[in-house]
């Protein structure tokens, strides 16, 4: 799996997490939601400012991540995830070790 491939996975799955997430959030206000689009999703956008994940959906998302590539992200990564970007980078590292 090269990195083209990997990015465009991880970004698929953060995309399902965020909408996950306004969906929930849509549910929780229902008088007040105004269910505003999602961001264009890219490499630089973050994960808490621009898409409104919270710590625990951040933490489902990486295990989300360990299921589909096969791999453990440790705790401590959470400490570097502020973007997608971050999370790509992590999953591809995370690949990468596996295979030595």
């Amino acid at each position: 799996m090269n990195q083209t491939e990997i990015n465009e996975q991880v970004l698929s799955v953060i995309r399902n997490a965020a909408e996950a997430a306004a969906e929930k959030e849509d549910e929780t206000n229902a008088e007040t939601a105004s269910s505003a689009p999602l961001p264009h999703l890219t490499m630089e956008t973050r994960l808490v400012e621009e898409l409104g994940l919270s710590s625990v959906e951040i933490t489902v998302l990486l295990s989300d991540l360990e299921d589909i590539f096969h791999i453990h992200i440790p705790a401590s990564a959470l400490r570097h995830v502020r973007c997608a970007g971050d999370l790509c980078r992590i999953v591809a590292e995370r690949i990468q070790n596996k295979r030595k």
